[in-house]
């Protein structure tokens, strides 16, 4: 089932939609999902799941739990610095995780990557207030 919501498109998003109405024969609400939908499959094509164990998971999940990853330019290059903090503040002692491992790891992420990283962690966040 479809789920209606308004929303405020800010001006990155409305640069992305483009032209939409009568004259083009597309909706903003088609082009909406349009993007939605090519951003879901980039995502999935990443297979980010399978590249950290359940224990780094959690380290990433307690990590970024409160952390604000926006605008997106920002992302390059934040979790394997946050992770250098995380480490400092014994993240890596807590979750049985090898620092050097999760940092290379982390390090060798291509920007997709990191975004998918940001988004699975952000999902789970979201997935664990609605039980």
């Amino acid at each position: 089932m479809a789920k209606k919501a308004g929303i405020h498109i800010g001006p990155q998003l409305d640069a992305i939609i483009g032209v939409t109405g009568d004259e083009t024969g597309i909706t903003t609400s088609k082009r909406v999902n349009v993007i939605g939908d090519r951003y879901a499959e980039i995502l999935r094509r990443e297979r980010i799941e399978k590249q950290f164990s359940e224990a780094e998971w959690n380290a990433l999940r307690d990590m970024l739990n409160g952390t604000l990853s926006e605008p997106a330019e920002l992302i390059r290059g934040s979790l394997a610095m946050g992770w250098e903090d995380s480490v400092e503040d014994g993240l890596a002692e807590k979750w049985d995780v090898d620092p050097a491992a999760l940092q290379q790891k982390l390090a060798a992420l291509s920007y997709v990557q990191e975004v998918a990283v940001i988004e699975a962690v952000e999902r789970w966040w979201r997935s664990q207030g609605a039980q």
